[in-house]
This record gives C-alpha cells, structure tokens and sequence, in this order.
C-alpha cells in the first residue's frame, strides 16, 4: 500500500494559506509563464503593493483559485 506523503510548503505546486509570495516567487513555484500570470491578475487574483513591488497573500490565491477554478471533472463534461 502506498505511503501518503504531505508536501512541504515550499514545495513547487504548493501555496501556503499564511504566506505572502513576491510576484516572482508566485509565478516560479506554480510554474506560471507571464501570459498565464496575466489572465489571473485580470481574472482578479489580487497584487498587494508596498513601493515598486507587488507581493500576493497566500490566503488570497487560495481563495481565488476556490472561485475561478474549475475541477477536472466539470472541465471535461463542459
């Protein structure tokens, strides 16, 4: 039987509800290209700025993904 394996917070994929993530660090750790980072910030995932730099609440992207993403199995009877 296989061993359930919880992966750690700073993991690649992995979005932590208590951080707070530079736009960079963002976009590298969900492996996002500059179109796809795009379509969120129109799509209204929200960009905190202190000064010239943008930072994104974990809390934030969680709750944005739970409104605008849709799970594999609606996208593939749709």
């Amino acid at each position: 039987m296989p061993k359930h394996v919880e992966a750690s917070a700073d993991a690649p994929g992995v979005i932590d509800g208590t951080a707070i993530y530079t736009l960079g660090e963002f976009q590298d750790r969900l492996k996002l290209g500059q179109h796809a980072m795009r379509q969120a910030r129109r799509a209204g995932l929200p960009v905190r700025r202190v000064g010239r730099r943008g930072y994104i609440l974990g809390s934030d992207a969680l709750e944005f993904f739970r409104r605008v993403g849709v799970p594999d199995s609606q996208e593939a009877s749709t």
